[in-house]
């Protein structure tokens, strides 16, 4: 810095090489011109306003700084007490702008400045791989921000699921067009696979077809970290019989028409769901039983039953009307016969008489039974030759009957994840290239009855955040994002050194990254200061100069010129 120098007041011309620019000059004003490189490399003025010539505004035990950014690239530049991370003594200076005047406490410990650096990344993809991935459509963009110990950034991708997961992501030190070394990993749990389309169970899928009339959907979901998820809603046919009952169920691996390994059980539904079928006995009256039948009976009732592989579980309402013959009812038993035709017990239900004019009655047909529930009975149920049948004090050989019918379906429900050691990465690839399907195995079919296809959807948009702390001292690698040497790869099986690319730019909206220090100093009490930040990259310069002298000893020539120094830097 030169020395003040007294100058005419008002608009004048000043130039600096080849530089020339008009500015202002007040009368009796101190002022300091500055030389600085502006947006676009060019030189420039600036002129930092002192106030009155003679003037000294600092008050007794005080002092007061102005803040400058002149730094080339810094577009906001914070000024703190002290240490990277201390309080802020003038936050948000603007590029080419002071602050005003901060009165403070006279200093002994160091100022900082800092800028936080914007970067962005406008185009992702396989093109920018060296050398370059072709058949790939995963494309994105990417923003990151960089401060003194951090850089915190957000990646988001389209990501062309048919390519399989990314096994690994990291941020490398290189530039445009050259593979260059690993620098900080990047984490890829967040990556999901998503499934939109519920996939149809049907036996036409099965190698080979089953013609069958189950049906249902599997809903699915992949997430790098936390698993393969699967919702499966099966409706069965029951009208197969037993043989149709599930034995099974698996997630297998292999693409569409090809039978492939079992690679995770599935457990079907500790409730038997998935062999169960219901029945119902919902015409329980008089004019079921062969002639002659009580035709005036008002008594009635309804029954509910679900059968699994061992056991039939009921509930039966009977109900009678007391002005009706039927005062009493002695029995109730489960009877082998079809409709029209009077069979023989098979289980007893009630062999009691009662007379509650409405009864509920509930219990378990078991196969251990003493009248068991045998294979041949619960033949017998599916082609409807079995009744209930109930008797009375006036109609021993029965007063009000219904055959058990079938429901033709029953509908059930497996939901679950997978996220074992078996789920590895070979797999998670195949599951996004759709070839992992879920099968139902039945007594009949043993190599599938049912079978649904997952297809994930071509595309599936991800989002990957993450923070890397970086070391204060490290000056290099900050410089390098300044530069535009730093880039984010993402790597899959097929490709591992780099399915997609992303070279991380300066967002000259936001400004690079800087961070530099004026070490301790003595700072006269009742001086006024300016500190200017200049230069340009990750450790720009802070540079001091003293503005006004204590009470009592103005600077200056008569009030009627200004007093300018100018620097040149």
């Amino acid at each position: 810095a030169t020395t003040y120098a007294n100058l005419p007041s008002g608009s004048r011309s000043v130039n600096f090489s080849a530089l020339t620019q008009t500015l202002s000059m007040g009368s009796e004003q101190q002022s300091t011109f500055a030389i600085y490189l502006d947006g676009a490399g060019a030189p420039a003025f600036i002129n930092l306003v002192e106030g009155h010539n003679d003037k000294n505004n600092a008050k007794a035990g005080k002092i007061k700084v102005k803040f400058v950014n002149l730094a080339s690239g810094a577009n906001v530049v914070t000024y703190r007490l002290g240490s990277p991370t201390g309080s802020d003594v003038v936050a948000g200076v603007p590029f080419a702008a002071a602050s005003q005047y901060t009165e403070l406490d006279s200093l002994n410990q160091s100022i900082w400045a800092l800028s936080s650096g914007g970067y962005l990344v406008s185009s992702i993809g396989g093109a920018n791989e060296v050398p370059p991935v072709t058949g790939n459509t995963t494309n994105g963009d990417a923003t990151a921000g960089l401060v003194v110990d951090a850089l915190t950034y957000q990646v988001n991708l389209n990501v062309q699921n048919s390519r399989g997961m990314f096994t690994a992501a990291h941020i490398h030190n290189g530039p445009e067009g050259v593979a260059a070394p690993v620098v900080q990993p990047i984490s890829v749990d967040s990556q999901n696979v998503s499934f939109s389309t519920p996939a149809t169970f049907t036996g036409a899928l099965e190698n080979p077809p089953v013609t069958t009339a189950s049906t249902g959907t599997a809903r699915f979901h992949l997430n790098s970290k936390n698993g393969f998820f699967y919702n499966l809603s099966v409706t069965r046919d029951n009208t197969v019989g037993p043989s149709g009952f599930y034995t099974a169920a698996h997630i297998h691996r292999g693409p569409v028409g090809v039978n492939g390994p079992v690679v995770f059980p599935l457990t079907l539904p500790a409730n038997g769901d998935a062999s169960r079928a219901g029945f119902l006995a919902d015409s329980l009256r008089a004019r079921n039983e062969p002639a002659p039948a009580d035709t005036n009976s008002k008594a009635g009732g309804l029954g509910t039953f679900t059968l699994y592989a061992d056991s039939l579980v009921y509930s039966i309402v009977v109900a009678r009307r007391t002005e009706t013959a039927d005062t009493t009812f002695t029995a109730m038993h489960f009877h082998n016969a079809a409709a029209g035709v009077n069979g023989p017990v098979v289980r007893t239900i009630q062999s009691t008489p009662w007379s509650n004019v409405t009864r509920t009655f509930t219990g378990t047909w078991k196969r251990t039974d003493t009248e068991p529930l045998t294979d041949a009975l619960i033949t017998a149920l599916y082609t409807g030759q079995i009744y209930l049948n109930v008797h009375s004090t006036v109609r021993p050989g029965g007063a009000i009957r219904s055959q058990l019918r079938i429901a033709p379906t029953t509908t059930f429900t497996i939901s679950g994840s997978w996220n074992t050691a078996t789920l590895t990465a070979a797999m998670k690839d195949s599951i996004c290239r759709g070839q992992a399907y879920a099968n139902f195995h039945s007594a009949t079919n043993p190599g599938g009855q049912i079978r649904a296809q997952g297809v994930p959807d071509p595309i599936t948009a991800c989002t990957f955040r993450g923070t890397w702390n970086i070391p204060r001292d490290s000056t290099r690698l900050k410089e390098e994002f300044n530069l535009n040497r730093m880039y984010f790869n993402f790597h899959t099986l097929t490709n591992p050194g780099g399915e997609v690319r992303g070279q991380i730019k300066v967002d000259v909206s936001k400004g690079q990254y800087g961070s530099t220090q004026l070490g301790a100093a003595t700072y006269g009490v009742g001086k006024m200061y300016t500190i200017i930040a200049a230069g340009k990259g990750s450790a720009f310069q802070l540079i001091r100069l003293e503005d006004r002298l204590g009470p009592g000893a103005p600077v200056g020539k008569p009030a009627t010129k200004p007093l300018v120094s100018k620097e040149d830097q």
